[in-house]
């Protein structure tokens, strides 16, 4: 009876995932906002989106869909991230060739490949449908569609400093164009979201992912880091009811016993204060006992809610404002202009807010200039092939060049922090019609670029080396990670 074939060595999975990730952002972040001659731009740029929202979920995600595929479990719908993430394990089984050669890609080049065939038979979209159409010309020309993925995915020396030249010819549009007659009535015509419409629109949309991404990378060091101090709930966190009407039950739910409301009536303090209500700021009831009880345990359970998990504690600031700046990218229903403003209203209550280490560290602003590439742990002599032949290479070639970068905790947050707040003024820039601007804010952007994305992806590859050392697998010289 012939043996089963053993399974394939997955372990590198993740990193070889950020790797074909990190070319796709590289790629699109260096293309113009609408590139006509590329008709499979809008399903590049999607594929991109789809593998930064699946990396960003993190490793014990990863870990956990892994496990669930193992027993059998299948994510058959498409544009899910758990279906994405079947489809990269999938192509990187069947192409485990790829772990013994430099050529990221290539590899990229043949994964773009692989999900423009998988759209053929999983996705009946409009737009979907269009790009299959082109897809299966074949032409095996100029205007083949491989053609097109092998050129546009182009990442060397000499095709990114093209890119970056070419950067410098772009303009800023003119606000004027925004309130014409044919724009607005090509708006209302626009049967996708008003805020994506047009040029500003796709400025909005390339900003949309960014901000995603750096406020999860600023979140995670403030925690890590403890840049924002956490204390523990205490009496100042709940109010005592002392008006009988506005008790809602007059039982405690945890304990069952009876609310004590004597002299609750005319405003005088309860006589027994165990037993008096205690209203959370979620606005959920219990009594002080109980209160007192549970914010004694040392667990996270010590710090939320019983009903609902809202933090007795009221939220630092930076997380308010975060989150008003998440609300203001899923605006909907506005204009690309309102939305656009809201959002760098927030963006500016967000840098506001952000703790000391990030503005004080990194002094990087428009009057300081292009910090340019000197010598540094990344591009070593400055050469962009060096840092893709270090970046993008086989693993066991990755694993001791970040093993030979130490970074402090800090230094992805700070420089999310400051790839986030240049991208806002990118964004205000294209808005303003100030061009001149808006190109020197582009030169700013590119060392901005490398060095976070560089430092996340060094990040996660101790995340995972970490597990791996945990699971007594391979790469043990790692060392332990700074995160």
């Amino acid at each position: 009876m012939p043996q089963k074939p053993p399974p394939p060595d997955r372990s590198d999975y993740w990193i070889k995932a950020h790797q074909i990730c990190w070319t796709f952002m590289l790629v699109d972040w260096l293309h113009p906002l609408r590139d006509v001659q590329d008709p499979l731009y809008n399903t590049r740029v999607k594929l991109s989106w789809n593998l930064q929202n699946l990396l960003r979920k993190g490793y014990l995600w990863w870990a956990d869909r892994s496990l669930r595929t193992d027993a059998g479990e299948k994510f058959t719908k498409f544009h899910t991230l758990g279906f994405l993430f079947q489809q990269l394990r999938d192509f990187l089984d069947d192409h485990q060739w790829f772990r013994a050669i430099s050529n990221t890609q290539m590899m990229v080049q043949f994964f773009y490949w692989h999900h423009m065939d998988a759209m053929k038979c999983s996705c009946s979209c409009k737009g979907c449908v269009q790009a299959v159409k082109v897809w299966d010309k074949r032409t095996w020309g100029f205007d083949d569609p491989r053609y097109l993925v092998n050129t546009s995915l182009e990442i060397h020396e000499k095709s990114i400093e093209g890119k970056l030249s070419a950067m410098m010819s772009w303009k800023a549009e003119n606000p004027l164009l925004r309130h014409t007659e044919e724009y607005l009535r090509q708006r209302e015509s626009f049967k996708l979201t008003p805020a994506l419409f047009g040029a500003l629109g796709a400025e909005f949309r390339a900003f949309h992912g960014i901000a995603h991404t750096t406020l999860a990378s600023i979140s995670r060091t403030i925690v890590q880091a403890k840049l924002v101090p956490v204390r523990r709930p205490d009496t100042r966190d709940v109010v005592h009811v002392t008006n009988v009407e506005e008790l809602d039950e007059s039982d405690c739910v945890i304990c069952c016993s009876a609310f004590d409301t004597k002299g609750s009536a005319d405003g005088l303090p309860s006589s027994s204060l165990q037993q008096q209500p205690a209203r959370a700021r979620c606005g959920h009831l219990l009594c002080f006992e109980c209160y007192q009880t549970i914010i004694k345990e040392d667990s996270l359970c010590g710090r939320r809610c019983p009903f609902c998990r809202e933090p007795f504690v009221p939220p630092p600031q930076w997380y308010t404002k975060s989150k008003g700046l998440v609300d203001a990218l899923h605006d909907r229903k506005s204009s690309g202009e309102v939305i656009v403003d809201r959002t760098l209203k927030s963006l500016d209550a967000v840098i506001a807010s952000s703790p000391a280490p990030f503005k004080t560290h990194a002094k990087f602003s428009m009057i300081e200039g292009c910090i340019g590439f000197q010598p540094n742990p990344f591009m070593l002599d400055g050469r962009v092939h060096i840092l893709l032949h270090n970046l993008l290479g086989p693993t066991d070639k990755v694993i001791p060049w970040v093993k030979s970068i130490r970074s402090s905790v800090v230094n992805e947050g700070r420089w999310a922090y400051q790839f986030l707040r240049l991208n806002g003024e990118r964004l205000e820039a294209f808005r303003d019609g100030d061009t001149a601007r808006y190109r020197q804010v582009l030169k700013l952007l590119w060392p901005a670029f490398v060095r976070y994305n560089v430092l996340r992806f060094i990040t996660q590859v101790k995340i995972w080396a970490r597990e791996m050392e945990i699971q007594g697998r391979i790469f043990r010289n790692v060392g332990e990670p700074n995160v």
